[in-house]
């Protein structure tokens, strides 16, 4: 009986070892990566001092061109965007950049996914190795309270990620701005516009980054950036409250005639292409340039 105790201890030291070990090793990984969204994320976490930060979806990521940002207003630009995420993920990464940075300006792309209820720990997955970093083990607890335990594993924090770590060592990119430009012209999809369930966690993390950002005096727009013929969502009634309780701007530019129906811009029904970002994010400066209104444009309830 002691030998059994004694082996299954050891066990347990071994693994634990092992996952401390192989942990570090990820760690170090990560911060070496060469491309993809963990060189962004190290970029924006550690690196950034860029004056206007852009987050959202997928719809952040390709229609807002830091390069016409920069040129138009004089200041330096970086897309934090990550396809397929929201709210939860953009608070959790606007606190690991506040904590060694505070842009003048965000730029956040509104989508379904700062809506949508659903399964919110699965926006935590590139979150996980930034696990002890400040304030961020409440946050994965509020969001979902086995992450804290799940998390005690070094490996566990890295296992969505594995594959594209080791592929970081071995290609290696030039730091970008962020901006993911696509190519080609309009191909048919399908855009979801089925009746969305509100997510209350979601509504509170807005709210949440809202006030983080204006107490660290950055400003704030909100946009919906275009979709092609049609109008594809709305800002809820909630949001627009919210907005206006702290006196944010936003904008609704779906059905911008420059741009719907236009195949030229599209690579999608709901994603520009190279072409259309540069020209979408040309339309919005002078949108950023007037803080003399803090009501929208084309906002319809």
């Amino acid at each position: 009986m002691k030998k059994i105790i004694i082996r299954t201890l050891l066990f347990f030291v071994i693994v634990g070892f092992a996952d401390f070990i192989l942990g570090s090793c990820f760690i170090y990984f990560r911060k070496q990566a060469g491309c993809g969204s963990f060189q962004n994320m190290e970029y924006c976490i550690n690196h950034c001092h860029d004056d206007v930060l852009v987050f959202g979806s997928s719809r952040a990521v390709y229609h807002y061109d830091p390069r016409v940002i920069k040129d138009s207003l004089g200041l330096s630009c970086h897309n934090c965007g990550r396809e397929g995420m929201g709210i939860i993920y953009a608070y959790g990464l606007w606190n690991l950049i506040s904590a060694n940075h505070t842009p003048k300006m965000i730029l956040y792309d509104f989508y379904r996914f700062d809506i949508q209820k659903d399964d919110n720990a699965k926006y935590l997955a590139e979150l996980r190795p930034y696990y002890d970093a400040k304030g961020m083990s409440e946050y994965f607890h509020d969001i979902s309270p086995i992450e804290n335990i799940k998390n005690f594993s070094h490996l566990y924090r890295f296992n969505s990620s594995i594959i594209q770590l080791i592929r970081g060592l071995f290609v290696k990119n030039e730091v970008s701005d962020g901006f993911i430009p696509l190519q080609g012209e309009l191909v048919s999809n399908i855009v979801n516009t089925n009746e969305m369930e509100k997510d209350s966690i979601k509504y509170y993390y807005m709210e949440e980054f809202i006030k983080h950002a204006l107490s660290k005096g950055t400003k704030l727009i909100f946009f919906i950036s275009p979709f092609y013929d049609g109008k594809y969502m709305e800002y809820p009634p909630e949001y627009i409250a919210l907005f206006k309780k702290y006196n944010i701007k936003w904008f609704d530019n779906q059905t911008i005639e420059e741009f719907t129906k236009n195949d030229d811009y599209f690579k999608n029904l709901s994603h520009l292409n190279k072409k259309g970002a540069s020209a979408y994010t040309s339309y919005i400066i002078s949108q950023i340039k007037d803080s003399s209104t803090v009501d929208t444009i084309s906002v319809r309830y």
